[in-house]
């Protein structure tokens, strides 16, 4: 979508059309980017989202400064150098044993802090609605998942089977698809800042979580 005075270029047209809110709103670059990264994780939740992490390159023009923000995932506290002598890839991969600690909450709450010029909650606000309201399923949302592959991460939880491959098989592209439990933590964080994600009842969730698919719960 165009902008007044620049463009937002996204893979996806639901994040396009996110990015391009939040700049109609006063929002600047940063703002837009970090609207952008939150609404493909309703639309393309495979290749991007909160569980992850990521880089952002930022350049102000006021000052010519150009840096990054790090924000990739970090080893475990308990991680050791032989934590998978024994496992298969496929072992390794799916179980929680490999899971890293998730940056991209902080690091975008971070930008937003420094250097956006609308509040996080504010730049949150298009997730959340497509997440509440639904969007209609692309191609790549339904064949990502590989419905049909036993071994397919989707498939690693009864919940993302379901939501992912309902009834075992993909979801027709089209179709209107909803993400209430993701909207309600978009808000969680978009009212309590960041540590909502990293401490109480999401961090212990999401630990909770890896622990099942470790010990085969």
């Amino acid at each position: 979508p165009f902008f007044r005075q620049g463009v937002v270029s996204v893979a996806n047209p639901y994040g396009a059309q996110a990015g391009a809110r939040i700049l109609e709103e006063g929002g600047n670059a940063i703002d837009a980017a970090v609207a952008v990264a939150y609404a493909l994780n309703v639309v393309e939740p495979q290749s991007a989202g909160i569980g992850g992490g990521g880089f952002m390159m930022i350049h102000l023009a006021r000052t010519g400064e150009t840096f990054a923000i790090d924000s990739r995932e970090r080893a475990p506290a308990g991680a050791t150098s032989s934590m998978f002598v024994g496992l298969n890839f496929t072992q390794a991969s799916t179980s929680g044993i490999s899971v890293g600690v998730p940056g991209m909450v902080r690091g975008t709450a971070l930008a937003i802090e420094k250097w956006g010029r609308l509040p996080f909650a504010h730049v949150l606000a298009p997730a959340i609605k497509l997440a509440d309201e639904g969007f209609a399923a692309t191609p790549r949302f339904v064949s990502s998942p590989g419905c049909t592959n036993p071994a397919s991460r989707a498939r690693v939880y009864p919940e993302t089977a379901n939501y992912f491959c309902p009834g075992g098989t993909a979801i027709a592209v089209g179709t209107i698809v909803r993400n209430e439990p993701l909207a309600s933590t978009f808000r969680k964080i978009a009212t309590e800042g960041p540590d909502a994600f990293y401490t109480g009842e999401i961090a212990q969730a999401i630990v909770a979580g890896q622990q099942r698919i470790s010990t085969g719960g």
